[in-house]
C-alpha cells in the first residue's frame, strides 16, 4: 500500500484505520472509566496515582491451599505429563473422547523459559507447539493457568489448519481473534482443577474493561506518532523522542488526566513496542475487545460445537468472520454495556 500505516491496517489487520481508532477512542473516552476508577480508589483506599493505570486485581481471588498446589505439581511433573493430559482436559470441556484424542495428538508441550507461548503448524506433517514453564517441582497453579490459556490458542490452531479446504485459509483473521479462545480456556481453569470459581463476575467485567482502557491510550499514541513520522521523514532520533513524549502527553491530557491528574510521567510513551514492534500496540486493545465478544457469545453454550463452528471459517476477512461467529461486527458496545450493568449492581 506504499506506507507502513496502510500495510498494517489494510494488509495485516484487514481493518480500516478509522474503525480501529474509533474503537480505541470509545474505550478511553467512555464516562464508565471514571466510575470504574472510583471502584478502584475505594479498593485501594487512597487517591489514585498514574501508575494505577496498570492495576490488574479487580477480581477478588482466593489463593489455592498448599496441598492443592502440591497435588497439581504431582499430577503434572513435566511437559510430557501436560501433553498426555490434553485429551482428558478436552473431554472435561465437552469434546467427545475420539475427537479429543485427535486434537491432542496434534499438540506438543515443551518446557519454556518464559511464561507461555503457542506456535501454529505450517504444514500437514507439522505439530502445534505449546510452551509453558514447568519447574523442577512440577507445574504449579499459576503456570497451569498459563497452560490453559496457551491450550486455547493451540486448539484453535489445530481446528483452523489440518481440516481446512485450502492452505490459504489456515488460521484466524488476525492475532486478536485467537485470544478470544485462549481467554475462554483460561477462564475454565477452575473447572479443570475441580475447584470452586474464585472470581466474582462483576469484578471480572471491570477487569475486562480496564485492560483495554490501559493500553488503548498508548496504541493511539503510536498511531499518531507514525503519522508524525511520515510528516517528518528527516526527523532525528532526538526529535522523534521529543515528538513521542509530546504526543503521549497530549493523549494523556485528552483521556486520562481527568482520572489520574495532569502529570503523565511519560506513561503513554513508555512502551518499547513502539520502537521495535512494527506498529503492534493496537493489537492489544483490539484483541481484548474481540476476545470479549467471543467469550461472551460462548457463555452457556457447548464449547466444542461453537468453537469448531467458528474455527471452520478459517482466515477470512475479520468483519465477516465476526458476524458469522457471534452475529455482529467487531464492536466495543457489548463490553461497555456489561461494564455499565456491573457498575450499577456494585452501586458505582
Amino acid at each position: 500500500y506504499g506506507n507502513l500505516i496502510d500495510n498494517k491496517f489494510l494488509g495485516e489487520r484487514e481493518l480500516r484505520e478509522e474503525k480501529v481508532v474509533d474503537i480505541l477512542t470509545q474505550i478511553v473516552s467512555s464516562p464508565l472509566a471514571e466510575r470504574v476508577a472510583r471502584c478502584l480508589r475505594d479498593r485501594l483506599g487512597r487517591k489514585l496515582e498514574p501508575f494505577d493505570l496498570y492495576y490488574r486485581d479487580f477480581s477478588p481471588t482466593a489463593r489455592g491451599k498448599p496441598a492443592l498446589r502440591f497435588d497439581i505439581r504431582k499430577k503434572y511433573p513435566n511437559a510430557r505429563a501436560l501433553s498426555d493430559a490434553i485429551p482428558e482436559i478436552l473431554v472435561k470441556l465437552g469434546w467427545k473422547r475420539n475427537r479429543a484424542r485427535w486434537i491432542g495428538s496434534k499438540i506438543r508441550v515443551d518446557n519454556g523459559r518464559s511464561a507461555g507461548h503457542a506456535w501454529p503448524p505450517y504444514h500437514d506433517s507439522d505439530v502445534q507447539l505449546l510452551r509453558v514453564r514447568v519447574d523442577k517441582q512440577g507445574c504449579d497453579e499459576i503456570n497451569f493457568e498459563t497452560f490453559m490459556h496457551e491450550l486455547g490458542h493451540c486448539v484453535e490452531g489445530v481446528l483452523t489448519s489440518y481440516e481446512m479446504d485450502y492452505k490459504t485459509l489456515w488460521g484466524v483473521p488476525n492475532t486478536a481473534f485467537t485470544e478470544g479462545f485462549a481467554f475462554t480456556f483460561q477462564d475454565r481453569t477452575d473447572q479443570i482443577l475441580g475447584r470452586k470459581k474464585r472470581a466474582q463476575a462483576d469484578a471480572v467485567t471491570l477487569q475486562r474493561f480496564w485492560e483495554p482502557f490501559e493500553i488503548a491510550g498508548s496504541a493511539l499514541t503510536e498511531i499518531r506518532l507514525f503519522h508524525w513520522l511520515y510528516d517528518n521523514p528527516r526527523a532525528t532520533p532526538k526529535q522523534i523522542m521529543l515528538a513521542i513524549r509530546r504526543i503521549g502527553d497530549e493523549v494523556w491530557e485528552e483521556f486520562y488526566a481527568r482520572i489520574f491528574g495532569p502529570d503523565s510521567h511519560g506513561l503513554m510513551s513508555v512502551y518499547s513496542h513502539i520502537v521495535w514492534g512494527e506498529f503492534y500496540l493496537a493489537e492489544y486493545p483490539l484483541g481484548y475487545v474481540i476476545a470479549y465478544q467471543i467469550r461472551k457469545f460462548l457463555e452457556g453454550k457447548p464449547l466444542p460445537d461453537e468453537m469448531e463452528r467458528m474455527c471452520a471459517a478459517g482466515r477470512i476477512y475479520p468483519e465477516p468472520w465476526m458476524k458469522a461467529a457471534v452475529g455482529r461486527e467487531i464492536s466495543v458496545e457489548p463490553l461497555l454495556r456489561d461494564t455499565r450493568a456491573a457498575l450499577k449492581r456494585m452501586e458505582y
